[in-house]
């Protein structure tokens, strides 16, 4: 099971005087400034940097785009707690997109110590999201691969299994 460590999110980032809270003039300029602010950061204390900057210009919940990229952005990073901060981050949308399951998985399958983490993630998004799994055909890639990786054949058999009965279904819906 993913473990979420609490220190990753309670962390208290001091912003550096380059840092600043993007301006308030319009929404659009904003997220433009947030998503430069996050494409200059290199390092896990940038984004932590940046991601501190959102929260107190007021961005963070104005928008699931600039979530999404500081998400994307965690995964990429490679420094060490990289994957906790993302998981932090994923950990505070409400109502996650299949996109942003999809790069948290992919994180975890690519970059995790324990391949097992991201099947894990695979089947609570299957669990939360219900019959609402438009978007999940994107994941399997990454699933299968960490599948492989933790030697997680039987696994790997039903994940690939519930994808085929799809194929199925959507055959013998056209003959």
């Amino acid at each position: 099971m993913v473990i979420l460590l609490a220190k990753a999110c309670t962390t208290h980032v001091k912003l550096s005087p380059t840092t600043r809270p993007p301006d308030h003039s319009s929404p659009i300029s904003q997220e433009k400034r947030c998503f430069l602010l996050i494409e200059q950061c290199n390092t896990l204390t940038q984004l932590r940097q940046a991601h501190a900057s959102i929260i107190k210009s007021g961005l963070q919940h104005r928008g699931t785009l600039i979530a999404a990229k500081l998400l994307a952005a965690c995964i990429s990073c490679h420094s060490p707690g990289n994957l906790d901060y993302a998981l932090c981050i994923f950990n505070s949308f409400v109502d996650p997109s299949p996109r942003s399951w999809n790069t948290i998985i992919r994180g975890f399958a690519d970059h995790g110590t324990n391949r097992k983490d991201a099947i894990s993630l695979f089947r609570q998004m299957l669990e939360l999201r219900g019959s609402n799994n438009d978007g999940y055909e994107l994941t399997l890639p990454s699933v299968l691969k960490s599948c492989s990786k933790a030697f997680a054949l039987f696994e790997g058999e039903q994940i690939h299994g519930q994808d085929a009965c799809k194929e199925r279904r959507l055959v013998d819906r056209y003959d």
